[in-house]
């Protein structure tokens, strides 16, 4: 997002970061709410919602023409992960066997660390290209 955000918008680095933390905030309210109506409601539901608008809020922020829509879209991506990550643990907890919890849950740090380095790699390798999908050009 950093980089989105200095190469897109030409903000600076204090700017990004307060939207980071207006969002973060945000995350944690919607994580609050999110266990306890997970508790109620159920996990799954919770998790589906998570899918929809990661699929939803990835498409459309690079089609976001200033800081303004492009700081709406990352709160609701925000959302769609702090609503979803409670359920989404517990939910994989109650599914693994104890005696593999620590080699299992193990992959999902490997994955944070792994996905940045690939996600700004690809950032970087396309980030200047014009991108064409279904004969509709795509902005940079």
């Amino acid at each position: 997002m950093t980089f989105f955000y200095k190469d897109k918008f030409r903000i600076e680095s204090v700017e990004i970061g307060l939207i980071l933390s207006v969002n973060d905030f945000i995350g944690l309210l919607a994580s609050w709410v999110a266990g306890r109506l997970s508790d109620r409601a159920g996990r799954k539901p919770l998790i589906g919602i998570r899918r929809l608008l990661s699929r939803v809020c990835g498409f459309v922020l690079p089609l976001t023409d200033d800081v303004t829509q492009a700081g709406v879209v990352l709160r609701a991506r925000s959302l769609r992960f702090n609503i979803s990550i409670s359920p989404l643990r517990t939910l994989q907890d109650d599914r693994t066997p104890q005696e593999a919890r620590g080699r299992y849950f193990s992959l999902f740090t490997t994955g944070g660390i792994i996905s940045p380095i690939i996600g700004i790699y690809l950032y970087n390798r396309y980030r200047f290209e014009t991108l064409e999908v279904a004969g509709a050009v795509l902005p940079r």
